[in-house]
């Protein structure tokens, strides 16, 4: 890899940030309106979010890398329609080179979980993210709209109250799909990211056996691995 400095944006749908390598080694993150550009360190995106974001940022634009059934060096079996942050993060799996099938799981907005092994990015799943999925309660004219909790772990207990009846049912249909899906396919290792990343790492700590890899800031190392390829 090379020891280079690097502005890496993540142009988000809810908190776009910009990481900063010095040297190869990620120093700092910051939300993208804070973030003041220094003009002699090239800048790569990764974008799902408002394209206006990026206006006036001069940046390697990674579209252009992207063909019908390929990523870099990467095979990709998904449509065109995937998502930058998915894209990427997917290739800095695969550029390990790990055997077996891995899966990553990307805790913000929606939770996307996404299957790679040394074949390339075999495609995945959208959830409704965390928070997402509790503010969909607001159609209902007499339930309230619920902050994200600090755990998955699904209470016991019957709920008694209309709070505890919605967090409880996020927590089990959270729950429900990562046990499913373990129990469905032969993972041999999790790679976890997001803002609700930790939450998944404390329900996944009793429920998989293989590896689990956890970084909040997962797409910025992605984004100079691509970088750094691109480069060579």
């Amino acid at each position: 890899m090379l020891k280079k400095n690097l502005q890496s944006i993540d142009n988000g749908n809810t908190n776009p940030h910009v990481g900063l390598f010095i040297k190869g080694e990620l120093t700092s993150v910051t939300p993208l309106s804070l973030y003041t550009f220094d003009s002699e360190i090239e800048s790569i995106a990764s974008s799902v979010g408002p394209e206006k974001n990026l206006q006036g940022i001069k940046h390697i634009n990674l579209k252009e890398y992207r063909l019908k059934d390929s990523f870099l060096d990467m095979p990709v079996n998904y449509e065109m329609a995937l998502g930058e942050d998915r894209l990427h993060q997917g290739y800095y799996i695969f550029n390990k080179r790990e055997k077996g099938l891995s899966v990553l799981i990307d805790a913000g907005t929606f939770t996307t979980v996404d299957f790679i092994s040394e074949e390339g990015l075999k495609g995945g799943f959208i959830f409704p993210g965390l928070q997402t999925f509790l503010n969909s309660y607001s159609y209902g004219e007499k339930l309230p709209t619920l902050e994200t909790t600090e755990t998955l772990i699904p209470d016991l207990d019957i709920p008694h109250s209309t709070s505890a009846a919605i967090t409880n049912a996020m927590k089990y249909t959270q729950v429900s799909w990562l046990e499913k899906l373990l129990k469905d396919h032969d993972i041999q290792k999790i790679y976890l990211s997001g803002g609700y990343s930790s939450l998944f790492y404390e329900v996944l700590q009793d429920r998989f056996n293989g590896q689990i890899v956890h970084e909040e800031n997962f797409i910025h190392y992605a984004l100079f691995e691509i970088y750094s390829y691109i480069k060579r």
